[in-house]
């Protein structure tokens, strides 16, 4: 009759089973925190936003000044390609970076008939960019865009137009008339109280550089800039009125389920154990 010792090690048989038992309920626990995830990721693949995202007034008058910009400029495309005609420049001028630019920064202020000569004179010169601030003050860009299809009426070739602050703003500009020869970022010349390009061209052959001062009458520029304009609009807004009435719309326009009158008492418990499949660190 053979005999067998007990085995001495049972005890690490049942850890090694019972870590692996709990590997595995850690995997599935994953698992199954991965597919809700994901089920919750394509519930909410091609449902709308939120009513209360798209009811912000700011948002809506931002759509709003856009859709007339875009209906002025479809207009003036319309009308100019029926004459065939050009429309106004919208962009920059694409000269080499080492050619030089002549920015001259004109407003209404100057008057139509000294803008009209300035327009005659830059029209079709790929060199020159007639600079405006902005809108007068009120007055929207469409008023504005149509202002300047007037001020262009019967010019052919177009100058090129730009509403450009910023350009304003880099070189310093505070009256018009006003030119900066701008080439390679710099400038290379700058003259205050002169509209007239001819002279400029003169003054460039004749090897002028840096800045020549005020040589004319100069006057105020009676558009805004509409850079501050938004900053200014910005600083008035109560961000945390906005947020409290976001937060009213949303739970104003929110549509709860009604529950039936229950006819009996009864209670319930329920069990809000969680358990982690990991262990938790700060």
């Amino acid at each position: 009759m053979r005999c067998f010792d007990r085995p001495k090690h049972s005890w690490r048989q049942s850890v090694v089973c019972l870590f692996c038992w709990v590997s595995l309920q850690a995997v599935q626990a994953e698992e199954a925190w991965l597919q809700r995830s994901q089920a919750i990721i394509q519930a909410l693949e091609g449902q709308p936003r939120p009513d209360w995202l798209n009811s912000q007034d700011e948002q809506l008058d931002v759509k709003r000044q856009v859709q007339q910009v875009l209906d002025a400029s479809q207009a003036i495309q319309t009308e100019a390609l029926s004459t065939r005609l050009p429309t106004v420049a919208s962009g920059l001028p694409t000269p080499t970076s080492n050619k030089p630019l002549t920015l001259l920064f004109v407003s209404f202020s100057l008057g139509e008939s000294a803008l009209k000569g300035i327009v005659e004179e830059a029209a079709g010169r790929d060199d020159v960019l007639l600079v405006f601030r902005g809108p007068k003050p009120g007055q929207k860009l469409p008023a504005l865009m149509a202002d300047l299809k007037r001020l262009l009426k019967g010019i052919d070739p177009l100058p090129n137009i730009v509403i450009d602050p910023t350009r304003f703003q880099r070189w310093s500009v505070s009256s018009v008339p006003d030119i900066v020869v701008e080439q390679e970022g710099k400038s290379r010349l700058h003259v205050r109280g002169v509209s007239s390009l001819s002279w400029l061209d003169e003054q460039i052959k004749a090897g002028k550089q840096g800045d020549l001062g005020a040589l004319g009458d100069v006057g105020e520029i009676t558009e805004i800039d509409l850079l501050e304009e938004i900053k200014r609009r910005m600083a008035a807004i109560d961000w945390k009125q906005k947020q409290q009435q976001a937060i009213s719309r949303f739970w104003a326009q929110q549509k709860f389920e009604v529950l039936p009158v229950a006819q009996a008492n009864r209670d319930r418990t329920v069990d809000l154990t969680i358990t982690a499949p990991r262990d938790l660190t700060a």
